[in-house]
């Protein structure tokens, strides 16, 4: 027996039961109880999507609510935490309730990337989500030349 996935409650299976003989099967109804089991939050879709900006951008809020739920909870007890940043000097990133908010320092950018890793916490169940942003310089400063 094998329930759909997060399937919980009552079910029915009907099994016949015969020695061989005509007139020898007999048959009954098993009650399977299937108890339900908490899941941690998943990501919805691809989850937060890289992206790529200038530097110097305007502050960037995400609401994080889009990427996580939670199915056996209600989505709006998922706890948000930044569990890793990898340039702390280029993103000052900060998560307010489900709302992370980036602010691109001054004068700072990554042809790399910064990477951020966020994670949604349910009932002691998280998950993480991580997501890389570009930021590409705006300006060009002075003159350059190659001979």
């Amino acid at each position: 027996f094998k329930p759909v996935a997060d399937y919980n409650g009552t079910a029915l299976a009907v099994y016949k039961i015969s020695d061989g003989f005509t007139f020898s099967t007999n048959s009954d109804t098993l009650f399977i109880l299937v108890t339900p089991v908490d899941d941690a939050p998943r990501i919805v879709g691809d989850g937060i999507p890289d992206s790529t900006t200038q530097e110097d951008a305007a502050d960037v809020s995400i609401n994080l609510a889009e990427y996580f739920t939670d199915v056996d909870n209600d989505n709006a007890f998922i706890t948000y935490t930044l569990d890793s940043l990898s340039a702390s000097n280029i993103i000052n990133a900060t998560i307010s309730s489900t709302t992370l908010k980036l602010d691109f320092l001054d004068d700072k950018n990554s042809l790399d990337g910064v990477d951020l890793r966020i994670k949604a916490t349910s009932n002691g169940k998280s998950i993480t989500d991580v997501f890389k942003i570009s930021i590409h310089l705006s300006k060009l400063i002075g003159d350059f030349s190659m001979n």
